[in-house]
């Protein structure tokens, strides 16, 4: 214990004497460092604001749907009615706790205005409950549902563009009924909406529940949409639901399942950022291997003299190795400060962003704090600095003293 205390010492001693070039070194790491910090907290905030938009925009965070729904209810969304779903969706808020259920009846049919028609995706809403889930929904124009309208609609913006309608102009929507009739009304536009994705918005209507189940004579919905208070307790809820409900009746579906491409979304950014955490440990490694050979061989009589006073050459290699590592220690601890300053100072100012692909919506980008990224800029810094050392510690040490002393003549 008292070898290991010693050695630490003269390590620490060693760092402090080559001031210059241990400041370069604790720059390099540093910024390295900061970078993992700045880039990792970047990318985390793109999944939170990506994943907080799908979710309140669109699916809530967990969906409950009659068994195979899921698969064919895109294309039949009717076959698949819950006939009573008031006394599902008290169900479901007793297993949920408190949190917001609401009802929708979603269906396909043809929306005609001026002569012009547009297949779309319609949605029977409940107005008040679905006011408070779409908080990332933008109002393009008009207002949104509420429970005193009747025979309004909300139309997405690709849709409004394609029937050239505008709040306060009617809309005609045309559907097959269940039984295989046709039935048409008359709807008064009052709001255009636009949401995280451009091809829902090039089809969707939105209408209230009521009417929407006036159109299609039956007092069904086909979607039961749980909103909770944090996205965290999504997999807890929906666990539950599973285990309360009868499987061969009814099937439970997260977020996460509904909108299965951001899973894609966030293993290919995952990707990326493993691959800069990589190029950033070879820069930092390249950077910091060459302060520590040429401070290393200009202390070759030193190291000589360690060799010739009857030091082991794993002495030597240890001191050198020691040294790295109190580098990599001190210099990521700068980093993760100096990239919290950063994190802190560029989410005050806040980054505008462009409209991701398939999107109309930019958003504000903040540099977000994330433990495992913390700790991974970390680990990244403090080792990199000891693969540095590795190669110039068993050169020196395998040198002769004699050839290493020669070096002071």
């Amino acid at each position: 214990m008292a070898a290991i205390v010693g050695a630490f010492r003269l390590a620490r001693r060693n760092v402090a004497r080559q001031r210059a070039r241990s400041a370069m070194a604790l720059a390099a790491i540093a910024l390295g460092v900061a970078a993992i910090i700045v880039a990792g907290g970047f990318i985390h905030d793109v999944y939170i604001q990506f994943a907080e938009s799908i979710i309140h925009s669109q699916y809530g965070h967990v969906q409950v749907h009659r068994r195979g729904y899921s698969l064919h209810g895109t294309q039949r969304p009717m076959d698949y009615l819950v006939e009573r779903p008031a006394e599902l969706t008290a169900s479901v808020a007793r297993l949920t706790q408190g949190n917001i259920v609401l009802s929708r009846l979603r269906f396909v049919g043809l929306a005609n205005a001026g002569g012009s028609d547009v297949p779309i995706v319609g949605e029977g809403v409940d107005p008040a409950l679905e006011n408070r889930l779409g908080t990332f929904v933008q109002r393009v124009a008009g207002r949104s549902l509420t429970n005193a309208d009747r025979y309004a609609l909300e139309v997405g913006d690709g849709v409004a563009k394609a029937l050239r309608v505008a709040p306060g102009q009617p809309v005609t929507l045309g559907i097959v009924t269940p039984d295989g009739a046709l039935n048409s009304l008359e709807f008064e536009v009052v709001g255009v909406f636009r949401t995280y994705s451009k091809d829902f918005d090039q089809r969707a209507v939105r209408l209230p529940l009521a009417t929407a189940q006036e159109l299609f004579a039956t007092g069904g919905a086909n979607e039961i949409v749980v909103v909770l208070g944090a996205t965290a307790a999504t997999d807890a809820t929906a666990g539950r639901l599973r285990a309360a409900l009868p499987s061969a009746e009814y099937e439970v579906r997260t977020w996460r399942e509904l909108a299965d491409f951001y899973g894609k979304t966030v293993q290919l950014f995952d990707r990326q950022f493993g691959f800069l955490q990589v190029v950033l440990f070879l820069l930092i490694v390249l950077s910091v291997s060459n302060t520590i050979n040429a401070a290393a061989f200009e202390r070759l009589p030193e190291f000589g003299t360690m060799l010739a006073l009857g030091n082991s050459r794993g002495d030597v290699r240890r001191l050198i190795l020691l040294e790295c590592a109190i580098l990599g220690v001190v210099g990521s601890v700068i980093g993760i400060l100096l990239g919290t300053l950063l994190a802190l100072a560029l989410s005050a100012i806040g980054i505008p962003m462009p409209p991701p692909p398939n999107t109309d919506l930019g958003y504000t980008a903040q540099i977000r704090l994330v433990p495992q990224v913390l700790l991974g800029a970390f680990a990244v810094g403090a080792v990199s600095a000891i693969v540095a050392g590795v190669v110039p510690s068993w050169k020196i040490a395998a040198m002769e003293p004699v050839d290493a002393l020669r070096r002071a003549v």
